[in-house]
């Protein structure tokens, strides 16, 4: 879990015991747990949290980015008109032109 070897665990666990004796030792591991359990359930909560706000902020990209390309194509298929428009403009003109001479 934190990259400590069976042996390093046991090391641990002696000192523990020299240190704390034997009466204290059960109630100390009891508390450690609890506390270890309370800490990796609190990271859990912010990483499901942050994971929650990523979906959230992809999903608002995504919608922003259909938004973008539907203006863009709005955009071009509004230029193609417009130049098509004027294109037949410029064709009616050249003819009143022609008939003019």
């Amino acid at each position: 879990m934190f990259g400590i070897g069976f042996w390093e665990l046991v090391l641990i666990l002696v000192i523990a015991l020299v240190a704390l004796g034997p009466e204290k030792l059960p109630g100390f591991a009891k508390s450690l747990g609890k506390g270890m359990r309370e800490l990796r359930d609190a990271a859990n909560g912010v990483r499901r949290a942050i994971e929650d706000e990523t979906e959230d902020l992809t999903s608002e990209l995504d919608d922003l980015r259909q938004t973008s390309a539907r203006k863009d194509k709005n955009a071009k298929d509004s230029g193609i008109r417009e130049d098509r428009d004027e294109t037949h403009e410029n064709s009616e003109e050249e003819k009143e032109k022609g008939k003019g001479h």
